[in-house]
């Protein structure tokens, strides 16, 4: 911190009150973000599970009757999700019935044991396990999968705009402050420079004026004593 000692006084208020509006930008922004992103999470976990119900729903009479075909038609309308990357309807014993995938190369699982609910893989990607029934019994279950890439899109959005918005306040904060800091600097340095010329020019006779009621204008009326005690103790010599 060597070099901010050795930065002119108008410099160290500047960048006081840079450096001040900018650690509570950045707070509050980083604060909205993890926000949004809690809210965003939130809401495709939601609609992932309404996806889940409505399939279930949909398809309780083609797989309790084994129809695979019919259950194939039903996830090829998930074409329409493209965040949806995987998805299976199975039987009561957990056997696959149908699969649907956005790419030929992976398919689900071909047997299913997992508890109903909500989970998220080591990928970042969230999987629903739906419970598909049938008057009063269970007869399979609907999976799902759904990666986070919009969420991160509309995260990444966020994100350059919160930089955007702190860019534009930073710089109206800077240019705020080099107009505000006249007001504590310019005492300050008149005082330093009265001070100088009493000694360069030994000239006690040299006094500053304010009509300050702060503490500068305690400091100059005080300045002004020492000076006048001073040049009266000089001319007793």
């Amino acid at each position: 911190m060597h070099w901010i000692r050795n930065l002119h006084l108008r410099s160290k208020l500047i960048l006081v009150s840079t450096t001040t509006v900018g650690l509570a930008l950045v707070l509050a922004c980083a604060g909205f973000l993890m926000n949004d992103l809690r809210l965003l999470r939130d809401s495709k976990v939601r609609q992932l599970k309404m996806q889940a119900e409505l399939l279930s729903f949909n398809s309780s009479v083609v797989v309790s009757m084994g129809q695979r075909h019919q259950a194939d038609e039903l996830l090829v309308s998930l074409q329409s999700q493209p965040s949806i990357e995987l998805a299976g309807l199975y039987d009561a014993v957990g056997r696959r019935v149908a699969t649907y995938s956005t790419d030929v190369e992976v398919a689900a699982p071909v047997t299913l044991d997992h508890a109903d609910g909500v989970c998220v893989t080591a990928t970042g990607a969230v999987q629903v396990f739906q419970p598909i029934m049938e008057q009063g019994t269970r007869v399979g279950t609907v999976y799902l999968q759904t990666n986070m890439r919009d969420l991160w899109d509309q995260l990444n959005s966020y994100s350059r705009v919160s930089l955007l918005v702190m860019g534009v306040a930073l710089g109206i904060a800077t240019l705020f402050g080099s107009m505000m800091q006249n007001t504590v600097s310019k005492p300050i340095l008149q005082l330093a420079e009265a001070a100088q010329a009493i000694t360069s020019k030994d000239d006690y006779s040299i006094r500053v004026h304010t009509n300050s009621g702060d503490e500068l204008g305690i400091l100059y009326r005080s300045f002004n004593r020492m000076i006048e005690q001073v040049e009266s103790s000089r001319s007793e010599l």
